[in-house]
């Protein structure tokens, strides 16, 4: 197996790219399938559609495989749609079960259904079974696909077994998992153990019986601790009363092991235990609500304190302008600081894409109208209470639920286009978009005051 490098991948991808246009199936073949998987993927990538579909043509769908599942499941959707009916169906039941559900799971249940009924019945019951579990767990990233030998087994019946079809089948023969007959784990024997033994030993003389394994319904993040902290290449997963059904292999959990941690403190209340965005508005609502109405509170004592600097009798220009400072900062404290933070991690790793942009979208329009309408209510009943002027106390918790709506909508999305167009997005949150709120916030301001002609 050849790996490219720096100096030879150019050159090596040349050839290639040669062979393609001369419709030398031949060398192509040879040169391409001698690649290791991840440069295979990396040559792929390069290929327009034409290209692509020689390499159809070349490749068998056992040998795209690697190629396939190397690629971001947007990639696939992408392939599988230039692909005909038959070369589809044979290149899922080609992949392992972990992979295709994967797969699986990005597709309408319609598209779905339509490819079950053309695929073995042990690929799709294997599938389903994996796509039942909840995502975040061990059951939905585990493997079926894994060796497991009798106690009674002798060393060289199982050697003989791994020289066939189950041994190339199988994720990982690493380790081998030793079961009775109602599929209860006993034990593991290692490969390193399997081949140093005599030939004639039994199984049951070789195996270690203190298993490390998890259940289907372990965290992944758990599973990832436990992997990494024994040291192992892959652990088994088990059900009730000990029941092997699939195993977690080091290659599962690597973008978990891999993911980046984020030490700041979670002052919006948005994130959840892993890192995410789907904490539900109403944790989100009490995590945050004392800390919304301090501010407040605190935005308008200090207001009140200046007016009393400017007695006996501060004209309402004066007021009004008391009321600038504080609807500035409500709106780069609740509305752009800590969602934009949130922003600029998750498209730092690579985290949103389409689809995740528009959920995020929504979520953080949502969010600040919650947020802004709490903010608001506190607000309109201080400035109501102190200056018994129902216009104004209108008028500035208008004012405030419609900048934090905008600010956080249009804040996302400028940090999302910076980010298409390869700009650094961390670096504008001061400079852009922290004006683009106050702007639009001075703007509804004063437009809202003209309505109230308080302006006039």
């Amino acid at each position: 197996m050849m790996t490219l490098n720096i100096k030879n991948r150019e050159e090596y991808i040349y050839y290639l790219f040669f062979y393609l246009k001369h419709a030398d199936k031949e060398q192509f073949r040879n040169h391409f399938l001698t690649l290791h998987p991840t440069d295979q993927c990396y040559v792929f990538r390069q290929l327009n559609q034409e290209r692509r579909k020689l390499v159809y043509q070349y490749l068998s769908p056992s040998e795209l495989t690697d190629v396939f599942q190397g690629l971001e499941r947007k990639q696939q959707q992408d392939i599988f749609e230039e692909l005909d009916r038959h070369y589809r169906v044979s290149l899922l039941n080609e992949l392992s079960a972990d992979d295709a559900a994967d797969f699986f799971e990005e597709l309408p249940n319609s598209a779905a259904t339509a490819l079950f009924h053309q695929m073995s019945l042990e690929d799709v019951t294997n599938i389903k079974q994996l796509l039942s579990y909840n995502k975040e767990t061990a059951g939905a990233i585990m493997t079926t696909e894994y060796v497991s030998v009798s106690p009674t087994d002798s060393v060289s019946h199982v050697l003989e077994r791994l020289r066939m079809k189950e041994g190339k089948e199988a994720e990982t023969i690493y380790y081998l998992y030793v079961v009775d007959d109602t599929r209860k784990l006993l034990g593991v024997v290692s490969l390193r153990d399997l081949i140093t033994a005599s030939r004639s030993r039994n199984i049951n003389e070789l195996m270690k019986s203190q298993v490390i394994s998890v259940t289907t319904s372990t965290s992944q993040e758990k599973v990832a601790g436990m992997i990494a902290d024994y040291n192992l290449l892959a652990i088994p997963v088990v059900i009730k009363h000990g029941e092997l059904v699939g195993i977690v292999t080091f290659d599962d959990i690597t973008h978990i092991l891999e993911d980046p941690k984020d030490d700041a403190p979670d002052i919006e209340g948005t994130e959840t235990k892993d890192g995410g965005t789907n904490t539900s508005l109403l944790a989100t609502m009490k995590k945050r609500s004392p800390w919304i109405i301090a501010m407040i509170f605190i935005g308008f004592l200090a207001g009140q304190r200046i007016e009393i600097l400017l007695k006996p009798e501060p004209t309402i220009l004066v007021i009004l302008a008391l009321f600038v400072v504080l609807i500035t900062n409500a709106s780069r404290n609740i509305g752009v600081l800590r969602p934009l933070f949130q922003v600029v991690r998750t498209l730092t790793v690579k985290e949103l894409d389409g689809h995740n942009l528009s959920r995020m979208l929504k979520r953080e329009w949502f969010t600040g109208w919650l947020i802004g309408l709490e903010s608001s209510i506190v607000l309109f009943a201080l400035i109501f209470i102190f200056y018994r002027n129902l216009n104004l106390s209108l008028w500035v918790s208008i004012t405030l639920l419609g900048t934090l709506m905008l600010s956080k909508g249009l804040g996302i999305l400028s940090l999302y286009l910076l980010h298409r167009w390869n700009r650094n997005p961390a670096v504008a949150i001061g400079p852009l978009i922290m004006t683009i709120s106050n702007m639009l916030g001075m703007l509804l301001y004063f437009f809202i005051a003209s309505q109230f002609h308080f302006l006039n």
